[in-house]
């Protein structure tokens, strides 16, 4: 598929459903090393959610690259109170922007439904 940009300059540049120019989601501010932790959270829990298994010692924001969703769906998972909600809220917003908007397929989006229906029901956000 070609960049609609580029055949038509009053376009508007598509994007990735997390773009990975931005440190973290748009909603919450965090450093690349609590990231980093909450992924690590993730792998060490991930034997009692053995859906989508991520190797121990990934690297977050490789992951981030390639996955930017499931990324975005283990934070939401492995976080609890104010800032979990703030990373479901926006997890659900570029799922539904991805999904139902610009119609993408992918494996990070089925993969990121995944963790999220698994952990939510666990996990579910604290009140």
């Amino acid at each position: 598929m070609a960049n609609n940009a580029a055949q038509n300059p009053g376009a508007v540049p598509m994007r990735t459903a997390f773009d990975t120019s931005e440190p973290c989601p748009r909603s919450v501010d965090m450093d690349s090393e609590l990231v980093q932790e909450l992924l690590d959270k993730y792998v060490a829990s991930s034997s009692h959610f053995p859906f989508i298994l991520i190797p121990p010692g990934a690297r977050a924001e490789k992951l981030r690259r390639s996955q930017p969703l499931l990324v975005l769906a283990i934070m939401a998972a492995t976080t609890e109170g104010q800032l979990q909600r703030r990373l479901e809220e926006d997890f659900l917003k570029r799922l539904a922007e991805s999904v139902i908007v610009r119609g993408e397929k992918s494996l990070d989006i089925i993969s990121s439904i995944v963790v999220y229906l698994a952990w939510s029901v666990f996990c579910p956000p604290s009140s």
